[in-house]
């Protein structure tokens, strides 16, 4: 491991290969990425201090799991993700942006 970090990469289910079905911002989301925070920090090659990083929506979802307070989460590493959907997502401005409801369209 240079410079003692392990890196861990994970698809939430349903995304990449990871066979389910993705459920964006849920609940479920966030216990999946506690107890893979939970078993990062359990293995052989872990000092037990696990730090999540990520943007965009890899992002907000560290805003999610934060509160459920994995043990061995040590660190988050947020840039560029929204804490706020209806200022930063839905309504930029107080403006009406359709961008998440135009990529579920397919157009």
């Amino acid at each position: 491991m240079p410079d003692g970090y392990a890196i861990v990469r994970v698809d939430s289910r349903g995304a990449g290969r990871s066979p389910g079905h993705l459920d964006v911002w849920s609940p479920r989301e966030a216990k999946d990425l506690h107890d893979c925070v939970e078993w990062s920090g359990t293995q052989s090659w872990s000092n037990g201090k696990v730090g999540i990083n990520g943007i965009s929506y890899y992002a907000m979802n560290q805003w999610h799991v934060a509160p459920l307070r994995p043990p061995h989460l040590a660190a988050l590493c947020i840039w560029e993700g929204s804490s706020d959907y209806y200022r930063e997502l839905a309504r930029h401005g107080g403006i009406l942006c359709d961008f998440l409801r135009a990529g579920r369209s397919g157009r």
